[in-house]
């Protein structure tokens, strides 16, 4: 059903619970129920976006508004987590503690599924970088442009609007050391990717999103996000690990396995 390029490909057969860490209006979380999950968690720090998720109105999904570094979830309670265009929203100095929650919650072995940005050639194409390469610019495009901006949502949160960060593979390998072993590394997509996220860009503001010119665009950047493009031209990397080892509770504070 999905290709190698989707983190969903990597969801373990009879996972019964999961974790969509940044699940914006939780469309991933309907997808993830019609893969046969139990339950489905969505957990954005958005609450614009969490009250949309959570217009769903389906007792197996339960949303949460909070920040990455501090999951309202038991230890162990889920088989899987997607993290899906997630730690670049997250301000550096969080990213560790965030982390270290998706380890905490997830059961022994169970697997994480992780997008972001990647360090690669065409990194510096990143539309959503223009508000702090440009800020005068973007502020005009914005007025022409009109409509309410997705940053809105960010107002009087643990934590703004930040730098898209575009992670090296050995970026992710340092955060990752110790709790998780890496099973699969893929780059996704390169210059049609970022090319039309700018396009849309306007299209969101005004929130039409059935309009057909944004179904073509994101229809085009899934198509270049299938193919393998490489660690100098990938745009996009695709991380896939297991969970190790033993942890410590953060409800406790006493070591589990």
């Amino acid at each position: 059903m999905f290709s190698a390029s989707d983190p969903l490909h990597y969801l373990p057969a009879g996972a019964a619970e999961v974790l969509d860490l940044g699940c914006n209006t939780g469309q991933t979380l309907k997808v993830m129920l019609g893969l046969g999950v139990s339950r489905a968690y969505g957990v954005d720090i958005n609450p614009l976006a969490v009250a949309a998720a959570q217009r769903l109105n389906d007792p197996r999904v339960v949303v949460h508004q909070a920040s990455a570094d501090a999951l309202p979830l038991a230890d162990h309670s889920v088989d899987f987590v997607l993290c899906s265009e997630v730690l670049e929203h997250v301000p550096e100095p969080l990213r560790p503690a965030a982390v270290a929650e998706i380890h905490r919650v997830l059961r022994p072995s169970g697997v994480l599924a992780l997008t972001v940005p990647h360090a690669g050639l065409f990194a510096g194409l990143d539309p959503a970088n223009v508000r702090f390469r440009f800020p005068a610019l973007y502020r005009r495009v914005s007025r022409f442009v009109g409509g309410a901006s997705r940053d809105a949502g960010f107002e009087r949160q643990k934590h703004g609007v930040v730098w898209h960060h575009h992670f090296s593979v050995d970026e992710l390998r340092g955060l990752l050391q110790g709790r998780f072993a890496i099973e699969h590394v893929r780059f996704r997509g390169a210059v049609l990717v970022p090319l039309c996220d700018a396009l849309a860009f306007p299209f969101y503001r005004k929130r039409l999103y059935d309009h057909p010119v944004l179904k073509a665009l994101l229809a085009l950047s899934a198509l270049d996000y299938r193919f393998d493009a490489g660690p100098l031209l990938g745009y996009d990397v695709l991380l896939v690990a297991r969970r190790l080892g033993s942890s410590i509770s953060r409800a406790s504070g006493e070591e589990d396995d």
